[in-house]
């Protein structure tokens, strides 16, 4: 493989003006190429640099979808253009963590839709979500159970605490006794 086949791709929401200094700084050029993309040159292989937020939505949807604080629309157009002959992943992969609000919504708005369209391309194996399902419920009841018992241990300490202002224990006696912060047995008591 030519080193020259590989392209380094910084993909960034806003202009990275002190990126720009510092390549200005050590001599290397870089080209305004089209809207949102420049060209480096000077360095060991080829570099561009992608700011998402002035790329055209339409023509570059997939680089676009890739920064953080996408429209649920937008996902959707991601979704509405998937062809199943592309292994896009990994894609999605980054581009649920860099719009988890927006994947949320999606997923909230779309529901079995959704689960549906990531079925169609290859994402859901249904056997293995009814099971990440089943572990899910099963965390969320023991920390329900943990919160109960955190919650039922805590009132314990904080009937102890009003008990012992009432026979008038100071709060800071309490505190060091009970290893309660003074701001809490006087909220509380």
């Amino acid at each position: 493989m030519d080193i020259r086949d590989i392209t380094t791709t910084f993909v960034v929401t806003a202009c990275p003006r002190e990126v720009f200094k510092h390549l200005n700084s050590r001599l290397i050029s870089y080209v305004h190429h089209s809207t949102g993309i420049y060209y480096v040159y000077g360095e060991a292989f080829p570099v561009q640099i992608v700011l998402t937020d002035r790329l055209n939505k339409v023509d570059n949807l997939w680089l676009q979808a890739l920064r953080h604080g996408i429209e649920v629309d937008t996902i959707n157009m991601v979704f509405d253009g998937y062809k199943p002959d592309v292994n896009i992943e990994a894609y999605l992969r980054v581009l649920f963590k860099a719009n988890e609000q927006a994947a949320q919504e999606v997923l909230k708005m779309e529901g079995m839709a959704l689960e549906e369209k990531l079925e169609q391309m290859g994402f859901v194996d249904k056997a293995r979500l009814e099971e990440e399902r089943a572990k899910l419920e099963e965390v969320w009841a023991k920390l329900e159970r943990e919160r109960a018992k955190n919650e039922k241990e805590r009132t314990k300490w904080v009937e102890l605490a009003k008990t012992m202002l009432l026979e008038g224990t100071s709060p800071q006696t309490i505190s060091r006794w009970l290893n309660m912060p003074i701001e809490d047995i006087l909220r509380d008591a």
